[in-house]
């Protein structure tokens, strides 16, 4: 048992991010100026999840899905008389 240990953290719900569902941020001992605002702590944990956001994906629309495949399949057919030639 840890006595004498306190932290003082926030938790951001709904952040709005397609990852993050909810986030946990533990604040220095020691914050940067005397005019630290919650605003400026919250503003400062929103712009660090979104900066983490991956970028958005392309989409999994029909066309995308065509192409992926038939992109694979050309190359996978390159690659078969590739290796038939060669033997």
């Amino acid at each position: 048992m840890v006595k004498g240990c306190e932290k003082r953290m926030i938790r951001l719900q709904n952040t709005g991010s397609r990852m993050f569902e909810e986030v946990y941020f533990v604040l220095r001992e020691e914050l940067p100026g005397e005019g630290c605002t919650t605003r400026d702590i919250l503003a400062e944990a929103n712009r660090i999840v979104e900066e983490n956001e991956p970028p958005a994906y392309g989409g999994t629309g029909l066309r995308t899905v065509l192409l992926s495949f038939f992109g694979g399949a050309a190359t996978a057919t390159l690659l078969v008389c590739f290796l038939f030639l060669l033997l």
